[in-house]
């Protein structure tokens, strides 16, 4: 292997990340490049050598975070410039080299951490800005529902996302005292310890477990995206939803006049819930539906107003009329008399038809005898 990767220590950490890259160094891994979070090695033959880092941040249009004369300056000194990444900038020089430190007093280094703490209020005030607009919009109006839906489709993403905002404002606002706490330490003259006995161990321990859990999120998120993958709609099932053939339309199946697609359906699967979304076109109707069936109705999203306000027409509790239908503890019907609203336990159902198969079928009677059908031997995926 010619390359490794190691989660190197925040930015006001100087000493410790220094001392680290001496550390692989010596293993044989030379530092190639920093990045936000990881450091990259490449495989070399073991050698002692010294790190140095210098903060830097000249201006925000600038083409270089670090000034190429300011570079040559160091270089000219014996050390070399090797990697650098947002404030960071990295050099290294043999352990002989006469001159081992840029500053002759501390005040001057202090100088320098002060754009360090300038970049962490920068990002701490862009974070709570960017907070402070997302939320209403997920919280308010159709947003609302697409995020309540969302939650209970793909529950892993708002983890992800919650754990991305809690430790990134931890990172911030830690990095900001931390980098105010190093500033007045080199402001009372004492020098930057390069040799830390201090090793951040407890907080790069945390630091590791938040990238394992935020990857195997990451994971089970992408796994349930590739398993809920649409497939053609079979002409007979025993999942919990109806086929236009079971409404009375014998009709051949065709595509979408208005996007070309296919009769389909999608089965996902969350810690929340288990959903079917089915969608099917014959030459004389169409039949949309949703079937959910709640794992966890506790932690789960209020269902019959989420339902009536992802409706296709009839999107307030106005426009509905409640049924009375043997076999489902409570079912709606909208005013055009297109859409319904099943419940039955843990299951919940929405269904839209086109005029004449609502017209000419009891939809509500078609469904509940579906599900008898299912219960009595024919059994989903999910218990009834």
């Amino acid at each position: 292997m010619k390359w490794t990767y190691r989660l190197h220590y925040p930015d006001y950490a100087i000493g410790e990340n220094e001392q680290l890259y001496e550390q692989m160094a010596k293993k044989g891994w030379q530092l190639k490049k920093r990045g936000q979070i990881l450091s990259r090695f490449q495989r070399q033959s073991p050698a002692d050598t010294v790190y140095r880092i210098e903060l830097s941040s000249p201006g925000l249009f600038s083409g270089t975070l670090l000034p190429e004369d300011l570079i040559q300056f160091y270089e000219d000194c014996g050390w070399h410039y090797v990697t650098g990444y947002d404030l960071v900038h990295v050099f290294s020089a043999p352990p002989d080299t006469a001159i081992q430190d840029f500053y002759q007093e501390p005040q001057q280094q202090a100088e320098t951490v002060r754009h360090l703490i300038r970049s962490y209020r920068r990002g701490i005030m862009i974070s709570l800005v960017t907070l402070l607009l997302v939320l209403p919009i997920l919280l308010l109006g159709n947003n609302q529902n697409s995020a309540a839906k969302t939650y209970l489709l793909s529950p892993y993403l708002f983890w992800i996302y919650g754990l991305l905002i809690l430790v990134s404002f931890w990172r911030l606002i830690k990095g900001w005292v931390q980098s105010g706490r190093l500033y007045r330490s080199l402001n009372k003259g004492i020098a930057l310890d390069h040799r830390p006995k201090k090793r951040h161990r407890f907080s790069r321990i945390c630091y590791g477990v938040y990238l394992m859990v935020l990857l195997l999120l990451s994971a089970a998120t992408a796994l349930q995206v590739a398993q809920a993958r649409r497939h053609p709609l079979p002409t007979e099932t025993s999942e919990p939803y109806l086929l236009l053939s079971e409404l009375g339309d014998t009709s051949p199946r065709t595509q979408n006049p208005f996007s070309n697609d296919e009769s389909s359906v999608c089965r996902g699967h969350s810690v929340l819930s288990t959903y079917w979304d089915v969608a099917e076109y014959t030459s004389d109707g169409y039949l949309f539906q949703e079937v959910y069936f709640l794992h966890h109705p506790a932690l789960s999203p209020d269902m019959a107003p989420l339902l009536v306000k992802s409706a296709v027409f009839a999107r307030s509790l106005e426009y509905w009329t409640p049924l009375s239908v043997e076999g489902f503890d409570w079912v709606y019907a909208s005013n055009n008399s297109r859409e319904w609203i099943f419940k039955k336990g843990n299951w919940y159902w929405y269904l839209l038809c086109d005029e004449d198969t609502a017209r000419q079928t009891d939809v509500p009677a078609q469904l509940a005898k579906k599900i008898h059908q299912i219960e009595k031997g024919e059994e989903p995926h999910e218990p009834m």
